[in-house]
């Protein structure tokens, strides 16, 4: 027994649930740096040594399979998830600025997660705020959820540095 599709493919509403199903994850979508390939050191000077992968795999090579199905799928991908990143403030800014200006636009909701807000590490400090600029600057975001230090709700005094830096 064989299968033929229509002459015209599949119908546009079973097609929209592929897409959905490959390119929505319940979880939304985490990007952290790719250490494992073989650009893993990074050169603020050189993005494309930048590579970076998701942290659950989902079926983005379905955008390549054309453009017909990237116009109608990448919307999906990128303004139906949020948007995390596992990250630091330098690594999420070159990730975002390699993206194509209108998928960029796309991006609807962020997660910025710890390693963005860590206030120890004085090289994320360093580009904290040129991030934030350039996502209010270069996106069109409806919500950017911050993760919060522990000690916000902490007593300990040895922790109050990362509390006032994060204020």
């Amino acid at each position: 027994m064989s299968f033929h599709l229509p002459p015209r493919g599949l119908a546009q509403e079973i097609r929209d649930i592929i897409y959905e199903h490959t390119l929505r994850p319940p979880e939304g979508v985490t990007i952290k740096l790719d250490r494992g390939s073989r650009y893993w050191s990074r050169d603020p000077e050189d993005p494309s040594t930048y590579k970076f992968k998701c942290t659950l795999p989902i079926a983005s090579a379905l955008l390549r399979t054309s453009r017909q199905i990237r116009h109608v799928a990448s919307p999906i991908l990128y303004s139906a998830n949020v948007l995390s990143f596992d990250t630091s403030c330098l690594d999420a800014l070159q990730f975002l600025r390699q993206l194509p200006s209108q998928s960029r636009l796309q991006i609807r909701e962020l997660n910025l997660l710890k390693h963005l807000t860590a206030a120890d590490d004085w090289d994320n400090r360093e580009h904290a705020e040129e991030l934030g600029n350039f996502l209010v600057d270069s996106m069109r975001l409806e919500s950017i959820s911050l993760a919060v230090p522990d000690d916000l709700t902490a007593s300990k005094k040895e922790d109050h540095g990362q509390y006032e830096f994060f204020m």
